[in-house]
């Protein structure tokens, strides 16, 4: 199937393009405070366009660095400092490991 960015998705609000940012940048947030970033440094550059001309790739490469930066054997181990967003909050409470512990 070709990359179809402006499709909607099920919340009508985001688009794929929408959507894959979002992943993206949770990602890069996410490998950020598991190596001892604050909640302001993990955001930097978020609120771009982080995906580039090739969507695909950036999310390729930010799915590597997650999968490495939570494969590491204290990974589980690490404290995170939550925020003052739900979703630092959310990656604080669970060990910042919240999608491999499913």
């Amino acid at each position: 199937m070709p990359y179809q960015p402006l499709k909607p998705t099920p919340c009508e609000e985001w688009t794929v393009r929408n959507l894959m940012s979002h992943v993206v940048g949770e990602s890069i947030m996410s490998v950020c405070l598991l190596h001892a970033a604050d909640a302001g440094s993990a955001m930097v550059g978020l609120d771009g366009d982080i995906l580039g001309d090739d969507a695909s790739a950036a999310l390729a490469a930010a799915a590597f660095c997650r999968v490495v930066a939570f494969g590491a054997s204290d990974a589980t181990e690490r404290k995170v400092v939550g925020g003052s967003t739900p979703e630092l909050r959310r990656f604080a409470a669970y060990g910042a490991v919240p999608t491999l512990r499913r």
